[in-house]
């Protein structure tokens, strides 16, 4: 039987960047997007028997991106609803690619937790941010 190659790289290399310009100050450590969801209706009736039945809802849920950075003391940390415009979450680029997948579409900082101070530990700043769209793939 033949080994299948993984291409499912790290990732290092991705990159985020915001149109109101805060991603200079921002040395990301990590950029955990939420899952996409849509909710159901339940179409269930006096007759169904088993298992209830659904169909999904019209819309989804808008998603989040929770992201971690070292903390910069001379950076001015965003505030909670401040709009950033088109957020960009670039992919890196996996070997054989000449173009690396990314997403975008506009966003605000829905919360903002400054670093807990401690000794020996780095100071971390995480941010969530929340589409206000649908993802558009590039």
């Amino acid at each position: 039987m033949p080994q299948s190659t993984v291409l499912g790289d790290t990732g290092n290399g991705a990159t985020i960047t915001f149109a109101s310009g805060i991603t200079a100050a921002l040395k990301v450590r990590s950029i955990d997007p939420s899952p996409q969801s849509v909710g159901e209706i339940d179409t269930s009736h006096l007759g169904t028997v088993g298992t209830r039945t659904n169909i999904p809802e019209d819309l989804s849920d808008s998603q989040t991106l929770q992201i971690e950075a070292l903390w910069d003391t001379f950076f001015v940390a965003p505030v909670a609803g401040l709009a950033l415009g088109n957020v960009t979450v670039t992919y890196p680029t996996r070997p054989g690619e000449t173009t690396p997948a990314s997403y975008v579409a506009k966003g605000h900082v829905q919360s903002v937790k400054l670093p807990t101070l401690t000794n020996g530990q780095l100071q971390i700043i995480s941010l969530t941010i929340k589409y206000e769209e649908a993802l558009i793939h590039t």
